[in-house]
Order: structure tokens, then C-alpha cells, then sequence
């Protein structure tokens, strides 16, 4: 499942970034090895798209993972959750902690 996720979120990333230089000016060659000569606001853009952007995006990663807060003994309801999920486990018998803890 994690591979699809990372798939699909790299396909969105490659779009993103297709549509921000489009959005920007970016002007494609169209002969393999062709030198094109981009404006200097394409080049800003071309600047702020790879690094500012990025940034942008730690930072908001950054606020809602602090947001979510995991303790050593929330961890470890986690981890023994998912042990019983793999040894056949049933849903309906989740432990009360566990309950409390989706809830919070």
C-alpha cells in the first residue's frame, strides 16, 4: 500500500511541478540537446519553485506533526495493536486504551 501511495504522490508531484512551470513561463525545447534561452522571471520562478516551495511545504509538515502528539506509551498501545491485528485479531476486541487513544 505504500508504494501505491508514494506512486501516486509522486505522480501529483511531477504535475505540480508541470503546471507551475507552464504557469511560469518555462519555455520547452524542442529539439533534444537544444539550448533555450528563459526570461529572467522564468528563471526567478524556476528559483522559488525548487526552494522556496519546498520549504513551504516542511514547514506545514513540520506544524501538523507537532500537532500529532505520540508518546512512548501511546507507541507502544500502537505497536501492540498492530501485532494483534497480524496474529488474527479481531476489530471488535480492541483494547479500551486504544479506543480512548483514536478518539483523542
Amino acid at each position: 500500500m505504500a508504494t501505491l501511495l508514494r506512486k501516486i504522490a509522486n505522480g501529483i508531484t511531477i504535475a505540480f511541478i508541470g503546471i507551475m512551470l507552464q504557469f511560469i513561463g518555462y519555455k520547452r525545447p524542442t529539439i533534444v540537446g537544444q539550448i533555450v534561452e528563459q526570461s529572467p522571471s522564468t528563471i526567478i520562478g524556476i528559483k522559488i519553485l525548487f526552494s522556496i516551495v519546498p520549504i513551504l511545504f516542511i514547514l506545514l509538515t513540520i506544524y501538523f506533526a507537532s500537532k500529532y502528539s505520540m508518546t512512548q506509551e501511546r507507541h507502544q498501545i500502537l505497536i501492540s495493536e498492530i501485532e494483534r491485528l497480524k496474529t488474527g485479531g479481531k476489530n471488535k476486541r480492541q483494547k479500551r486504551k486504544l479506543k480512548e487513544y483514536v478518539k483523542n
